[in-house]
């Protein structure tokens, strides 16, 4: 029988599994580091009476007691003394330098020593509880004994954490949407709300066409987790860019130490051990991440061969490649490098990017293209939508006006037509915004045509601002980095597929990427898409 622990979790590195074995003994593995900041609250303690009855007081208190025990374990497991002695210290030099720099322009040494002995004592008071656990192991593994209660969280319990921005700011471009929830949302949010160290990214690059929603993914992928939101501007001049990124990253590690102690402080505060796990949960929503993202807007100006000379291009490339190298790990003494940072950068033109010398571990790219297929189908939903607001807004001086269906208006053919091609080129997601603004203030002046034609007239005759040589060259350059492989939906050939091979193509192309960050609708969708497939495939049976 396996017993999976309750949240927080404990990151991909630690491991820990709880079993039986035959002679039915719990044994509790743990590879990998540990980190000190390991919460201890696993399971709720209760700290009121519904009774006053003395037998039901002790049932009660001997039940906490049990319950406490446990969470003392289950920490103790995930503890490395060592590890935590070396971050008190830098937790207490932190806190020195901060009230230097802030409060007085010196410290008493008897303040100092005061500062140095209160994280002491954290440490001693930690210790000695370890010591407790590490010496009566077996009683402690006797309470999980036929212990179901506690489980992990899922994926997608830890995603109900975040904002939802990347959801309700960018529409479509469902494959790169995802890939940034695993590869950095999961991971910085599983942080926040469980405690220890995830693996995060260190570099993200949003590369594509003008027009395509770069800098509005990455301001959504920022904003999503509750990090800092910093940003290096374009009026930095390339030779400065250097200095700018060290100055972010300093900040970003004083930041870090200031929220790490405000958060370790509300953890070990009688409320917080009292709260029910979604209380918690919020309540370090509200605390916030330690965590910091930096956005740099036009990434590629600080290479550019017009603008920089040869060493000016070297010394910025060199930059990147000692900052971004670990930079997303959490601050320590030992690693100089790592600041809990995360670089997102946008370029128009990554080919002048050195990516083979900085290392794609240290920047990692994502191709941002036109919209096409499913992804065009789901830009225009969203901006028809924008549309029935001002429709709306209208509606009182004429009241003929009628709402946009965009629920059940199908698109699959407005896309196919409308999308991008080799010999036409392509909208980009700005001129789809201006076009679907043109056809409904069309409407609004002259109501007596259905929307559809006004919608279909502007596209038929709008310029497509992405043209046909312009995106080949795009599509060259995002191909060179293998960028050009966006899932746009299924291929499906609606008048002569059946019923049941549509269904099963969009399935498909839903579960793509698993179901943990799908959202709410889509989840909707996919679980009416199922249960009709079901009932035609019982009807031909």
């Amino acid at each position: 029988m396996k017993i999976t622990l309750n949240s927080p979790v404990f990151t991909p590195k630690q491991n820990i599994h709880t079993t039986r074995n035959p002679q039915n003994q719990i044994s509790l593995s743990v590879g990998g580091e540990q980190l000190s900041s390991f919460p201890k609250a696993y399971i709720p303690l209760r700290v009121s009476f519904s009774s006053d009855s003395l037998a039901e007081r002790r049932r009660l208190e001997y039940e906490r007691q049990i319950q406490k025990d446990k969470n003392d374990y289950l920490w103790a497991m995930g503890w490395n003394p060592s590890a935590a002695k070396e971050e008190y210290k830098m937790l207490a030099k932190n806190e020195i330098a901060v009230r230097e720099k802030e409060a007085f322009a010196y410290l008493k040494k008897s303040t100092k020593n005061g500062i140095k002995h209160k994280y002491e004592n954290k440490y001693k008071a930690k210790e000695a509880l370890y010591d407790q656990v590490m010496k009566n192991l077996d009683y402690y593994k006797k309470l999980f004994e036929g212990d179901t209660k506690t489980r992990k969280c899922t994926a997608a319990e830890i995603m109900q954490s975040t904002r939802g921005t990347l959801d309700s700011r960018i529409s479509g471009y469902e494959s790169m949407k995802r890939d940034m929830k695993s590869v950095f949302v999961l991971p910085v949010t599983q942080e926040m709300l469980e405690g220890g160290e995830q693996n995060v990214m260190n570099g993200i690059l949003l590369c594509g066409p003008t027009g395509c929603g770069k800098t509005a993914a990455a301001e959504a992928i920022a904003k999503e987790t509750y990090c800092f939101c910093d940003r290096i501007k374009t009026d930095i001049k390339p030779d400065q860019f250097p200095a700018m990124l060290k100055n972010k990253r300093n900040e970003a590690i004083n930041r870090y130490y200031r929220k790490a102690q405000e958060i370790e402080k509300l953890k070990n505060s009688a409320q917080y051990n009292n709260m029910s796990q979604e209380e918690k949960n919020e309540a370090l929503r509200k605390a916030g991440s330690p965590r910091t993202v930096i956005i740099i807007d036009e990434f590629d100006r600080y290479f550019n061969p017009l603008t920089c000379s040869e060493s000016v291009i070297r010394t910025n490339t060199d930059a990147v490649k000692n900052l971004f190298d670990g930079c997303a790990k959490l601050p320590s003494e030992n690693d100089p490098n790592a600041a809990a940072v995360t670089f997102i950068c946008t370029s128009n033109y990554p080919q002048r990017i050195p990516l083979s010398e900085i290392n794609l571990n240290k920047l990692t790219p994502y191709g941002v293209l036109p919209p096409a297929g499913k992804d065009f189908e789901e830009v225009l939903r969203f901006y028809l939508n924008k549309a029935n607001i001002l429709i709306y807004e209208n509606k009182k001086d004429d009241p003929s006006l009628q709402s946009i269906d965009t629920k059940n208006i199908k698109l699959e053919k407005f896309a196919k037509k409308f999308g991008p091609s080799p010999e036409d080129g392509a909208f980009s997601n700005d001129a789809i915004r201006y076009l679907v603004t043109n056809a409904v203030e069309s409407y609004i002046d002259n109501p007596k045509f259905d929307f559809n034609i006004y919608l279909i007239r502007e596209f038929k005759y709008g310029m497509r601002d992405i043209r046909p040589e312009k995106l080949e060259r795009y599509l060259e350059q995002l191909d060179n980095l293998g960028l050009t492989e966006e899932n746009t939906g299924p291929e499906i050939d609606y008048e002569n597929d059946s019923r049941i091979s549509v269904l099963e193509q969009k399935i498909e192309y839903l579960t793509a990427f698993g179901e943990d960050f799908l959202m709410p609708e889509q989840q909707e969708e996919l679980a009416r898409l199922r249960e009709e497939l079901e009932q035609l495939k019982k009807e031909n049976e």
